[in-house]
């Protein structure tokens, strides 16, 4: 006699369910280590364009350690956004409240490549 050997509809069902237990349990932590990844590759790149902006200005303005000559306390956030802009590549400058549309929805100066 040939006995064949296999697994149960409830036996496969049962493991399919724990399966199931242990992956909801672990998504949410892995979700949140890879959202936690992506908001500090985001910070590094605007850190890295934000450096590279500030030295360029510095080192056109000649004073490569006076940032008060680049950032100079008697000018508007406007007027030292207009001074930075041209630092930043492919930025452009929304001046006044109507700029403000979908191009340019909450800041001064939105990136191009963006």
């Amino acid at each position: 006699m040939n006995k064949k050997f296999a697994f149960t509809l409830a036996e496969v069902l049962i493991t399919l369910g724990v399966i199931g237990i242990v992956a909801a349990l672990t998504m949410p932590a892995l979700i949140a280590k890879y959202q936690k990844k992506v908001l500090l590759a985001r910070v590094k790149k605007t850190y890295s364009t934000f450096t590279n902006a500030v030295n360029l200005a510095l080192a056109e303005t000649g004073s490569p350690d006076n940032i008060a000559v680049v950032f100079d306390t008697s000018n508007t956030s406007l007027e030292t956004a207009q001074n930075m802009q041209k630092y930043f590549n492919g930025a452009i400058l929304c001046s006044t409240q109507s700029d403000r549309s979908d191009t340019c929805p909450f800041y001064y100066i939105k990136s191009q490549n963006a």
